[in-house]
């Protein structure tokens, strides 16, 4: 592609790895080429009159921190051939970044502010704007909910009179197996976020429904989501396989885990469950529910918010470094029909080299022979 960047984002290797709960057990998984593009060219923009015209893209200061963010210009049209969707160029203060892959393709756009407080006022209305096109499109909002405090970059939805919150599905991507009334329920600290300041009906904001077995947990909240595919509410993938959520929003944990998906468990190995138990979670506590990375990578739209100096690290080992398939979950987000977004504040990009990323000697393409399966 002439004028295109590669991106340090290169690896294909295929390995084995043990995971010790109670007893060894072994898991293959297979991780495809991967080569990052930066799109350098000009782009292309609409006059009023409708006709295109090519050029330079005017220098825009807010594209790394700035307060204006025309982020309704990066939401893709949802009613794109062949349900592929397309993202608007030319107007959209993020970065883009196109993962390719031996066998599917995914739309990664980053995009850097200069505070906290700027990602969550640029992430309200990313939410905002695709709540309106995907109503607009199909009836319903579908949105699944991180854990942790980054339910708080989202209070300032409260504010927004445009949002029709009757037609809004809210659900959780992981969920610790604890009662809902309990200061570790993602469920209890969302909703004294924003979920209970706002008019989304109870029967909308879908919470796990709690008990002892966590694998009986799980199993009631994938039974839920299908009941609710069977409702035409919640769509399914072009395979017919997994739920296709309008917008997952997820965080990174200082060892590159999403949801409750941790480095190197078997449950980053599962290919057809949408829900599967934890039951042993590095970190307290110990039991929760997570959905699947293949449940996940269904979503049209998988939103990552990061802040703060704390995931300088772990964010330069995601976005600059090939890591063994499994070491670093987040690596694994890849949608093979939608897109994803990074909302990374300056803290936290304090490590990354982004102007260098197209500098082929700074970062050489990294390949990695399959090694057979032992």
């Amino acid at each position: 592609m002439q004028g295109a960047k590669r991106l340090p984002f290169c690896y294909q290797r295929k390995i084995n790895w043990t995971h010790n709960v109670k007893q060894f057990h072994r898991c293959s998984i297979q991780a495809f080429s991967a080569v990052g593009i930066v799109h350098n060219q000009a782009h292309t923009e609409l006059n009023s009159q409708g006709s295109r015209k090519r050029g330079r893209p005017k220098k825009d200061n807010s594209s790394h921190g700035g307060k204006s963010h025309e982020l309704s210009a990066s939401i893709e049209n949802l009613d794109s051939e062949n349900g592929k969707q397309e993202s608007a160029q030319g107007s959209s203060t993020f970065q883009r970044h196109l993962f390719q892959y031996r066998d599917d393709t995914a739309n990664v756009f980053y995009e850097q502010f200069d505070s906290e407080s700027e990602v969550s006022e640029a992430l309200v209305k990313f939410v905002s704007e695709l709540s309106k096109k995907s109503i607009d499109s199909h009836g319903w909002f579908t949105i699944a909910l991180p854990g942790g405090s980054l339910v708080k970059l989202l209070k300032a939805l409260v504010d927004d009179p445009s949002i029709d919150w009757m037609k809004w599905h809210v659900f959780w991507v992981d969920e610790r197996v604890v009662p809902l009334n309990d200061n570790d329920s993602n469920f209890k600290l969302a909703m004294g976020m924003f979920l209970s300041r706002v008019k989304i009906p109870k029967n909308q904001v879908h919470h796990i429904k709690y008990g002892n077995d966590a694998k009986i947990v799980a199993k009631k909240y994938d039974q839920l989501m299908r009941g609710l595919v069977r409702r035409k509410i919640l769509r399914l993938d072009s395979f017919n396989l997994f739920p296709q959520f309008d917008m997952i929003l997820l965080g990174i944990g200082p060892d590159g885990h999403i949801a409750s998906l941790f480095p190197n468990s078997l449950q980053l190995a599962e290919e057809r469950e949408w829900v599967v138990a934890v039951l042993h979670s590095p970190k307290p506590p110990s039991e929760r529910i997570s959905m699947t990375l293949p449940c996940i990578n269904a979503a049209s739209h998988v939103c990552f918010a990061v802040v703060g100096s704390g995931k300088a690290e772990v964010i330069q080992r995601i976005m600059e470094k090939p890591a063994l398939p499994g070491a670093l979950p987040a690596q694994m987000v890849r949608p093979s029909n939608g897109v994803v977004y990074w909302f990374v504040d300056k803290a936290a990009a304090e490590n990354l080299s982004v102007d260098a990323w197209g500098d082929p000697k700074k970062f050489p393409a990294m390949k990695y022979q399959d090694e057979k399966s032992r």
